[in-house]
C-alpha cells in the first residue's frame, strides 16, 4: 500500500535527519519510498522563492499535488517540509489517501542552537524576515498521527517510531517473531516485509529460545554465507550456520542483517560471549530441523519458520 508521511516542525528540529533514516529503514524492509525535501523541491517548483505567504501557498500546494500523484501511482512518499501553516498540511490530508502527519517537536532554543542552515542567525542579524516560529507563524498540528521528540534520542530511534506507526496502520507489513509448540521441541517463526527480514526474525526467535535477545549486547560482528537449492533449505542452512557459531564461539546473537539472492545467503550477526550469570540460558539449541519448514509470502510480506531441536 502507498502512503504519505509529512514530517513537520521548526527549522532545526531534526526533520531531515529523521527523514533520511526513515527512508533507509523503509528500504531495508523492501519499501522504496520517495523523499520530497522542501529545499530541493523549491529549486524546481519555485526557483526564486520569496518565502512570503503567497509563495508558500503556491509551493506547498504544488508539493502536496506531487505527493498525491506519486501515492496514487503506487509510490510511498516522505515529505520533509516545515509547512508552517496548518492549512497546508490539512489540504494535503484531504487530497492524499493514506496520509499521516508527524510533528517533530523540539524547543525553539534547541533548534536555534543547532541552526544547520544559518536561518536563525540570519533572523537575528536582520537578513531575513520570514523564518517560521520567529518572524512568521508556525502552527503545530492539532491532532497529528504521531508526535516525536527531535531533541531526544537518535534519528534512527525516532524513525523507528514512524515505522511502528506505519505497521499499526497496516501500511507496511509488520516485522516480528514468535514461537509455536511442537512436542518436546520449539517452533521458530519470523515474519517481515521481505524474505531477508523474515530470515532475520527467525534467527531472533531462535535466540529467544535460549535467552531474552534484549539482554544480548551486539558487541561483536561475524559474517556468514550459505547456499541451498531452495528457500526452505536455505532457511535451515542459515539457522544451522548460526547454531554452529553459537556452539563454536560460545556466543549468543541479537542483531542480524541478511541478504538473499537466488540460492545464496550472506549475512552479518552481532552478539556477545555467553555469560551464564547474566543470560541465564534456558536450553541449548542443537539444530534446525526440516519439520514444518516453510518460507512463503504472507499478507503482503514473508514468513519463515521451522522447528529447532533443543
Amino acid at each position: 500500500m502507498s502512503f504519505a508521511v509529512w514530517l513537520t516542525g521548526l527549522s532545526g528540529s531534526g526533520k531531515s535527519a529523521i527523514a533520511r533514516e526513515l527512508l533507509a529503514q523503509l528500504h531495508a524492509r523492501g519499501v522504496d519510498a520517495a523523499r520530497l525535501e522542501s529545499d530541493v523541491m523549491r529549486t524546481q517548483l519555485t526557483p526564486f522563492p520569496r518565502y512570503d505567504e503567497r509563495e508558500r501557498d503556491l509551493f506547498y500546494g504544488a508539493l502536496a499535488h506531487l505527493a498525491g500523484f506519486l501515492v496514487k501511482q503506487g509510490t510511498p512518499v516522505v515529505l520533509d517540509a516545515t509547512a508552517n501553516r496548518r492549512a497546508y498540511r490539512d489540504a494535503a490530508r484531504r487530497a492524499i489517501p493514506g496520509f499521516a502527519e508527524v510533528f517533530v517537536d523540539a524547543p525553539q532554543e534547541v533548534c536555534a542552537a543547532r541552526d544547520p542552515k544559518g536561518l536563525y542567525r540570519s533572523a537575528r542579524e536582520g537578513r531575513s524576515s520570514t523564518l517560521p516560529g520567529v518572524q512568521a507563524p508556525y502552527e503545530p498540528a492539532l491532532a497529528p498521527e504521531l508526535v516525536i521528540r527531535g531533541d531526544r534520542g537518535t534519528p534512527a530511534e525516532r524513525a523507528a517510531e514512524i515505522v511502528a506507526l506505519l505497521e499499526r496502520r497496516g501500511w507496511i507489513p509488520a516485522a516480528g517473531w514468535e514461537h509455536y509448540e511442537h512436542g518436546a521441541d520449539i517452533g521458530v517463526r519470523g515474519f517481515g516485509a521481505t524474505k531477508a527480514q523474515a530470515f532475520e526474525q527467525a534467527a531472533l526467535a531462535m535466540t529467544a529460545v535460549v535467552t531474552d535477545p534484549a539482554g544480548v549486547a551486539p558487541a561483536e560482528r561475524i559474517a556468514l554465507e550459505c547456499e541451498a537449492p531452495d528457500d526452505e533449505l536455505l532457511l535451515a542452512q542459515w539457522l544451522n550456520s548460526l547454531v554452529y557459531e553459537m556452539s563454536a564461539r560460545r556466543m549468543l546473537f541479537s542483531r542480524f542483517k541478511v541478504s538473499v539472492g537466488g540460492r545464496k545467503l550472506s549475512a552479518e550477526a552481532w552478539g556477545e560471549a555467553v555469560d551464564a550469570a547474566r543470560h541465564h540460558p534456558a536450553v541449548e539449541v542443537k539444530g534446525a530441523t526440516y519439520t514444518t519448514l516453510r518460507v512463503a509470502p504472507r499478507d503482503g510480506g514473508w514468513v519463515a519458520q521451522t522447528v529447532v531441536d533443543v
